[in-house]
């Protein structure tokens, strides 16, 4: 995993073979919390429809490269997503003011380049038409304490999905 921190720190960005390494570790915590029916909250950007698919195959019994996630052992939705939306000129103006980050602003293109925005169907069993997860959408722009309250509270609804 070090070489990979190498790259992105000299601005070359990573591959979809370079990033499986890295969603396997961020899958395997995962599992091991639902295993022991914690919950987690972890932040990576999972650019692609694929690595989303990834992430949930490490909770649900399903095979990754194939759509419908099968039932979860405890019935309950389990991997969501928040996707905070942002302009590539907030985003830019922000890296570039944080100062130290292993992640240079010249990576950020990419990184729009890669990204497969998420939707709800991503979540949906096409068979059963039952929601494995939800999918909540806010503007990066907000305050860092109401994105985590309005997260929180669309997650403990009964809505599937929210865009603000």
């Amino acid at each position: 995993m070090m070489q990979f921190l190498f790259f992105i720190q000299t601005g070359i960005p990573l591959n979809d073979d370079d990033r499986l390494e890295w969603l396997q570790k961020i899958g395997a915590t995962l599992s091991e919390q639902w295993s022991n029916k914690e919950g987690a909250v972890i932040g990576c950007s999972a650019l692609k429809i694929k690595y989303r698919r990834i992430l949930r195959g490490f909770c649900l019994n399903y095979d990754p490269s194939t759509t419908p996630p099968a039932e979860s052992p405890l019935g309950q939705q389990i991997v969501n997503f928040l996707h905070l939306r942002g302009s590539f000129e907030l985003l830019s103006k922000r890296m570039e003011s944080r100062g130290s980050h292993f992640m240079p602003p010249s990576l950020l293109q990419s990184q729009f380049d890669t990204l497969e925005v998420p939707t709800q169907e991503e979540h949906v069993d096409p068979e059963q038409g039952r929601v494995r997860g939800k999918l909540v959408e806010l503007p990066i722009d907000m305050d860092p304490k109401e994105i985590v309250e309005k997260t929180f509270k669309i997650l403990s609804s009964s809505t599937d999905a929210v865009q603000l």
